[in-house]
């Protein structure tokens, strides 16, 4: 039987969120650095204007969100305030793009609702999304043979871009899984039980301890949703609302109270000291090590900076005052891009005022949830998906942990996709201005659009510097220069996913075209950019360096001591500096500082001897110059190269001065 026209078009927005959600997974690129970040920030873009369009003309009914909503709200305030505070912007404001974007994405979720079986259709897409995902990944998990060989169960990506990221996908999928499993019958029931099946075996394969975690939450979470049901009707909704700001402000209080109490001088530049230890054998105890002093360092960024966060988007900026001692980043391999734990990550960036809100967004719509579920307006299906879905969101805070689904537009979309869900089946009452549908949905267009155009720039400037790598590894500076003519003006693509500036790139091109002020100026955007890279402060004291002003290489080398205080590289440098300008002692102190960094980082340095040996020399030249002792001079000028060095580690041993060694050998005690 043929549907009326109005009845079909109020069905295109439902056609086009659960074909968008299905084709979601398989957005990806792989001429960018990121195969999915660009490309999937991008299609949201694409799904919001198609999905708001098709609204327009299927006229759904106004609804009153904002006491659902209030809370994102909130958080993007102060997300957005938190920008005055960065010290790149133009980061923050990409991050404020996705999460405005992903806003509009749930109301127009819950607008979507409205439309007759719109809810089994999307429980349905998302079974379908869990199976394109689960087979990518089996399909890996045979032919890389991992099952055998567990050393390539990292390379297990499907289409998250990470073994971790993938896992998580999986299990936040699973309450439609396992809806469409109960509700539907025949062919989609044998689907989703097949799927449910896949997917937990890929969990448990894949070892993914966050995925696990959030795997065993899920499951055993469903009797404890029936016991808050329970305990809701105990009270009356006046006495959850107290509590709830009387948590609020209490946490604020803390918090405060700890921020303005601790001493601020501390954190920038300090060891942070491992837990468990490093052992490059066992790369579990590592990782769980690592992430441990990542949050360290994020709480030291924390109590150090700006009351209200160092900006949206600039953790990864800040970070490296605080946390370039970690192992991987000492001598610039890795810089890190985010704290492997969301909370912390928002706090750092937007303070706790952004904490607060972002954590009142997901407690507001669970208690919503929660007491719709208690009610009996719903039928037994209804309140059965509540569950599910309130299972889904608290296996998405307990990835967010550990991990960083913030930052994944998939990971995004599946539970902006849940929150719609669960405000819908919580019965938002009908708005009384009939226009605001309509409204929204020209700004949700908008916004689509200006996404897809942010989205386009990222993309291209992320392929462009895929060139600018490729060229820079064959030493081909002209042509890296061209490259990056194509993006400097790329005003929403200022720093490669490495957290390297676009022009440090172009800076070292004309380092090695020897355009020395060219160079200058380059590395000073660079630095501008990302004051606390150390590469980026390094070959800023080397161009110094190079056109003759030693006095503001000096600086610069030390400021990239300051942040990475075992930056070895950094230290040689500065070495040769002082060295360079007749300061002997400086450089000699400095060398004796660094003998046991070098011992245990990197004992076989190729130019660390040569250095020494340089920087010996010109003490024992000092020296002679300096003494009227005829059997002293005697003696200094018979010792050789390796005599002298074998006398320096002497010094050191026995922590006294050279001048006091070279005293004693003369004398015959050594």
């Amino acid at each position: 039987m043929l549907q009326p026209a109005k009845q079909r078009f109020a069905s295109i927005p439902s056609y086009i969120l659960v074909l968008g959600l299905v084709l979601l997974p398989l957005v990806f690129s792989t001429s960018t650095l990121d195969s999915t970040l660009a490309p999937r920030f991008t299609y949201l873009g694409v799904l919001l204007v198609l999905v708001a369009v098709s609204q327009i003309f299927s006229e759904p009914k106004s609804l009153s969100l904002f006491k659902f909503t209030w809370p994102f709200l909130a958080f993007m305030i102060f997300e957005a305030l938190s920008l005055f505070n960065a010290n790149t912007p133009s980061e923050g404001l990409v991050v404020l793009l996705r999460d405005s974007g992903l806003l509009m994405f749930l109301v127009l979720v819950i607008h979507t609702c409205q439309t007759g079986g719109a809810i089994a259709v999307i429980s349905k897409s998302m079974v379908l999304v869990n199976a394109i995902i689960g087979s990518f990944g089996l399909y890996q998990l045979v032919t890389l043979n991992a099952i055998v060989d567990e050393t390539r169960l990292y390379e297990i990506i499907s289409l998250l871009g990470h073994r971790n990221l993938f896992a998580s996908a999986l299990v936040l999928t699973l309450p439609f899984v396992v809806y469409t499993a109960w509700r539907q019958k025949g062919l989609w029931r044998l689907i989703s039980l097949i799927v449910f099946a896949h997917a937990s075996f890929m969990v448990f394969v894949l070892e993914s301890r966050t995925a696990l975690l959030a795997y065993c939450g899920m499951v055993l979470s469903y009797p404890f949703w029936l016991f808050l049901e329970k305990l809701l009707g105990y009270f009356k909704p006046k006495f959850w609302r107290n509590l709830f700001v009387v948590f609020v402000v209490v946490g604020i209080s803390a918090f405060s109270w700890a921020y303005f109490t601790n001493e601020k001088s501390e954190g920038r530049g300090q060891v942070l000291k491992s837990e468990m230890g490093f052992d490059g054998s066992n790369e579990k105890t590592f990782t769980i090590d690592e992430r441990i002093m990542l949050w360290k360092g994020t709480l030291r960024m924390v109590w150090n900076e700006d009351f209200s966060g160092v900006g949206a988007g600039n953790w990864k900026i800040m970070f490296p005052a605080y946390g370039s001692d970690m192992f991987r980043a000492r001598q610039g391999m890795v810089q890190f891009q985010r704290p492997h734990n969301d909370y912390l990550w928002v706090l750092s960036e937007t303070g706790v005022l952004g904490l607060v809100a972002y954590f009142c967004g997901f407690a507001l719509i669970v208690f919503y949830g929660l007491r719709a579920a208690s009610s009996h307006r719903l039928d037994q299906s209804q309140r059965v998906l509540i569950r599910l879905l309130l299972s889904g969101v608290l296996a998405y805070l307990l990835i967010a942990f550990f991990s960083f689904p913030r930052e994944r537009i998939f990971h995004q979309v599946v539970v902006f996709t849940m929150l719609g869900l669960l405000i819908y089946l919580s019965r938002p009452a009908l708005s009384s201005k009939s226009f605001a549908g309509n409204v929204f949905s020209v700004l949700a267009i908008l916004l689509g659009g200006m996404m897809i155009w942010v989205g386009a720039n990222w993309w291209q400037g992320e392929r462009v510097t895929r060139k600018i790598n490729e060229a820079r590894a064959m030493g081909d500076w002209d042509g890296l220069l061209e490259y990056y003519n194509q993006v400097e003006e790329n005003r929403f693509y200022k720093i490669d996913p490495a957290s390297v500036p676009l022009s440090f790139y172009s800076g070292l091109a004309y380092l090695n075209l020897e355009n020395y002020p060219k160079s200058q100026t380059e590395f000073a955007n660079a630095y501008k950019l990302h004051p606390n890279n150390i590469h980026v402060i390094n070959n800023m004291a080397n161009i110094y360096f190079l056109q003759g002003n030693t006095d503001s290489a000096i600086v610069y080398y030390k400021k990239a001591l300051e942040v990475s205080p075992k930056y070895l590289d950094g230290a040689l440098n500065l070495m040769a500096a002082y060295f360079n300008t007749q300061q002997t002692d400086e450089a000699y102190k400095l060398l004796r500082k660094y003998e046991a960094t070098f011992a245990k980082e990197s004992p076989n340095h190729p130019t660390l001897s040569t250095y020494r040996l340089a920087i010996l020399k010109a003490k024992k030249a000092e020296m002679l110059k300096a003494t009227a002792d005829e059997s002293l001079r005697a003696h200094l000028i018979s010792i050789d190269d390796d005599e002298l060095q074998s006398q320096y580690f002497e010094s050191l041993n026995q922590d006294i001065t050279l001048a006091e060694v070279f005293v004693e050998s003369a004398k015959g005690k050594f």
